[in-house]
C-alpha cells in the first residue's frame, strides 16, 4: 500500500513550503492530491472540485519514486489558493506503470483522513516580500530569461529554472484528476 507523510503539520507564512515523503510501494508511479475537504477525493465530487478546494498532480504527468520512496512538494502557486482554509487533507495513489491503470490508492475514511493545519497567518506571500528583503537576481517578468551575476552582467538562461512549474502548462486549469481515480 503506498504511504504519505508530511513534512510539516502546519502550513504558516513562517513555513510556507509543504512536502511529502512519499512511499509507493511496489508501484514506481505516484500523484499525490491534497483537498480542503476529505470528501472531494470521492469521483462524484468532481464537480464541487476547484482550484480553491483541490489539487491533484495529475496534469504534471505520473511522477516517479525510484525504489519506491521520494519526496514530493506542493507547488507554491497551488498552497496560496489555499490561504483562508482550516486543512489540508491529502492521499496518494501509486500505479506499475506511466499507464495509471488499476492504481493502488491510499484508501482510508473521510473519518480517519489525515491532515495538515493551515495556520490563520497563512496568506501564501512570499516570505522575502514579509521580510521585506529584495530580490535582485531573481527572474522577473519582462527580462527576457537573463540574470544579473554578481558582477552587473547579464547572463541568458540562469535564472529560467526559477518558477519551473511552467514546464506544465494549464496545471491550474485542471484542478482535479481525470478520471474517476479518487473514489471511496
Amino acid at each position: 500500500m503506498p504511504g504519505l507523510t508530511p513534512t510539516r503539520t502546519e502550513i504558516s507564512d513562517r513555513f510556507s513550503v509543504l512536502g511529502f515523503r512519499v512511499r509507493s510501494g511496489r508501484n514506481p508511479y505516484f500523484e499525490v492530491a491534497i483537498a480542503t475537504d476529505p470528501s472531494l477525493f470521492h469521483a462524484d465530487a468532481k464537480a464541487q472540485r476547484s482550484a480553491v478546494n483541490f489539487f491533484s498532480s495529475h496534469s504534471a504527468g505520473p511522477l516517479l519514486a525510484e525504489h519506491g520512496e521520494t519526496m514530493y512538494f506542493i507547488p507554491p502557486h497551488v498552497l496560496r489558493q489555499f490561504a483562508g482554509k482550516e486543512r489540508l487533507y491529502y492521499t496518494v495513489a501509486a500505479f506499475s506503470d506511466t499507464s495509471r491503470v488499476n492504481p493502488e490508492i491510499l484508501d482510508v475514511p473521510d473519518s480517519a483522513r489525515p491532515w495538515i493545519t493551515i495556520s490563520k497567518s497563512f496568506t501564501g506571500r512570499d516570505i522575502r516580500r514579509l521580510i521585506g528583503a529584495g530580490i535582485s537576481g531573481i527572474h522577473r517578468p519582462g527580462s527576457e530569461g537573463r540574470s544579473r551575476l554578481p558582477s552587473g552582467k547579464a547572463q541568458a538562461g540562469l535564472s529560467g529554472w526559477i518558477g519551473g512549474l511552467n514546464r506544465f502548462p494549464g496545471v491550474m486549469d485542471r484542478p482535479g484528476p481525470a478520471t474517476e481515480l479518487w473514489r471511496s
